[in-house]
């Protein structure tokens, strides 16, 4: 048996109980792997090895055919937040999430599958006038803005900083880690100058201790998105508007946008 997430997303606290901290989340259709079980608490693993706990109910088990019957049909990762999923009548019968990836039934290429087997047509407004990666990481970013900080959070119902950059670059299939502190690893050799930035760069922020501790997405020159009480736009100039004397100062530095492909957990 196969074990997926079933609901839009479900939040992953680092112990068993509601009380504890929240640390990640998981998306519809992410495959779990069960590590331990304390009543309808399970210890699971996540795709990108991020490891806590996650409520039962939020889970699904679903036999291994079946589940590769489903990811035999053609994906579709949602590019856009709050997709509602109507039927045919027009009713509301569920939703999706950023960065989720559905499968598409194949007598209905307008419509997605949930993991409870309902389908519906996708209502939502897609990236269609964006073409390059680096310009639809930026694109991506900024449908956020706005969306409310949660730690641990990596949806448009409230995200942390580097759950932002794992979502904005998981969907056009660059796969980050989850915390900023890896994800620097994956770009350490490619430094840019800030004022040399390109749309996708990475900007990278450190505490007094030299820990890195922030993260934000660069959108050309000295400009980037970050997630740091709501999602929004900042700069390192001086003379912008949007300056942020303390991002200046805890500037680690800033690299290139990386490679499409799986980055090392």
């Amino acid at each position: 048996m196969i074990r997926i997430v079933r609901t839009t997303f479900a939040n992953v606290y680092e112990g068993p109980s509601f009380s504890s901290q929240m640390v990640t989340q998981g998306v519809a259709w992410e495959k779990v792997e069960l590590l331990d079980r304390q009543e309808d608490w399970l210890k699971i693993r996540l795709p990108d090895a991020y490891e806590g706990w996650m409520q039962n109910f939020s889970t699904l088990e679903m036999p291994d055919e079946e589940y590769e019957t489903y990811q035999g049909l053609r994906q579709r990762v949602m590019d856009f937040p709050f997709g509602r999923l109507m039927n045919d009548n027009g009713e509301f019968i569920g939703e999706t999430v950023m960065g989720g990836c559905y499968p598409i039934p194949e007598d209905a290429p307008d419509c997605v599958i949930l993991p409870s087997g309902v389908r519906g047509c996708v209502r939502g407004q897609k990236l269609e006038t964006v073409h390059t990666v680096r310009a639809r990481v930026v694109a991506l970013a900024a449908e956020m803005m706005g969306t409310a900080y949660l730690w641990g959070g990596k949806t448009e119902y409230g995200t942390d900083c580097s759950g932002l950059v794992q979502c904005c670059f998981g969907i056009e299939g660059i796969q980050m880690p989850r915390d900023a502190s890896k994800q620097i690893g994956v770009v350490k050799h490619k430094a840019v100058e800030p004022e040399e930035a390109e749309p996708g760069d990475l900007a990278f922020f450190q505490n007094e201790k030299g820990r890195i501790v922030h993260v934000a997405i660069m959108t050309g020159p000295s400009q980037f998105i970050h997630s740091s009480g709501e999602v929004k736009r900042n700069s390192f100039r001086k003379d912008h508007p949007l300056y942020s004397e303390k991002l200046a100062s805890m500037l680690e530095g800033v690299y290139k946008m990386p490679e499409k492909g799986n980055a090392e957990f």
